[in-house]
């Protein structure tokens, strides 16, 4: 894989192939442009082209319906202009009993937000709106992420409990995937129709886990030496792997013409 230096990389999303917004410190929105042509494997750098500073930290990021939104500390999502890197509407959050948030997703015109505040945990659903309609079936402890496939699954990345939990739609509980330790950060493949898991292995040590979604278990993992503060996302079709590594103030690679 390779590395590209970071201002202390949080959420990561792509929109295509050509593209990725990551946000920095916190409270900065950056886009970057990327080369993923094969013939360029030598030189297919990232580079920062455009950024957004947020008055109130960013705590997450997701790509729906072909529109970029953010959602920030104070309960806000927000719709992006991603050409001009401007906010296009603000949309407030009706529940203030969420101070820590796990993950952010918008699918099927509902708002998803793992909620790591207090013991009991939960996934909560909204309106476009930003009222409140639902929450999870099931409890978690620490929801660190949460993600979508192409069909109508839901992932949970239930940290403290070493599991990936699969929700439909309306937040029922389904499959139970073990063997991932403290999971972080998930990033679905339509193309291998697999999951990735930024974790800890045996020596607690950062890693991947990559799981099969037919038979909802884990294939194999691999180790990511010298990273320590993980997220990830995948890249669209080429199946490209950017994960950030907060601490490590960096951006890792792992290319699609290795079989994940």
């Amino acid at each position: 894989y390779e590395t590209y230096d970071c201002a202390s990389p949080i959420h990561i999303v792509s929109n295509n192939n050509s593209e990725l917004f990551v946000v920095e410190d916190k409270k900065t929105l950056a886009k970057y442009t990327r080369v993923i042509d094969e013939a360029a494997f030598n030189s297919g750098d990232i580079a920062s082209v455009a950024s957004s500073v947020s008055d109130t930290d960013i705590t997450g990021l997701c790509y729906a319906d072909s529109n970029l939104y953010s959602l920030t500390k104070d309960l806000k999502y927000y719709k992006w202009n991603t050409s001009e890197l401007a906010t296009d509407s603000e949309i407030t959050i009706d529940d203030s009993s969420i101070t820590d948030i796990g993950g952010f997703l918008i699918k099927n015109n509902r708002v998803y937000i793992s909620d790591k505040s207090g013991s009991d945990n939960y996934v909560k659903i909204f309106y476009l709106s930003g009222n409140y309609w639902f929450q999870s079936s099931s409890s978690f402890k620490q929801p660190s992420d949460i993600t979508a496939d192409s069909g109508n699954n839901i992932y949970v990345a239930d940290n403290q409990n070493n599991k990936i939990i699969n929700l439909d739609l309306d937040g029922n509980d389904g499959e139970h995937i073990d063997g991932v330790s403290t999971p972080l950060g998930l990033a679905y493949s339509a193309s291998t129709n697999r999951l990735y898991v930024t974790g800890k292995n045996s020596d607690n040590n950062p890693c991947v886990y990559v799981i099969d979604l037919s038979s909802y278990r884990v294939l194999y993992s691999f180790d990511l030496d010298g990273a320590y503060d993980l997220a990830i996302c995948g890249t669209g079709t080429n199946s490209d792997l950017y994960i950030t590594d907060k601490d490590g103030k960096k951006i890792i690679r792992l290319r699609s013409n290795y079989s994940w």
